[in-house]
């Protein structure tokens, strides 16, 4: 599998429409790991699933989104969703 120091591996959590939720560590020399959603793009195959791994940019800045009437897109628990942009 590719890899090297600009990229890190993101494992698949869950997909939706138009994200994918993956489970990931920041950096390849990060001790802490994190999740959040990636909007599909031509770097995550078509068909992928729970469990599979691909290759994204390192460094994710985390980022809220606001919903249509301007409130911070939520868990049912609650939590603010998370979602990366670099």
């Amino acid at each position: 599998m590719f890899h090297d120091n600009s990229t890190i591996t993101a494992t698949v959590i869950k997909v939706t429409n138009g994200h994918v939720l993956v489970w990931y560590r920041a950096n390849p020399f990060s001790c802490e790991n994190a999740i959040g959603y990636v909007k599909k793009n031509s770097l995550i195959p078509e068909d992928i699933q729970p469990k599979d791994e691909f290759q994204m940019p390192a460094n994710p800045t985390p980022s809220q989104k606001t919903d249509e009437d301007g409130n911070v897109m939520c868990t049912k628990d609650g939590e603010p969703l998370t979602f990366l942009k670099w």
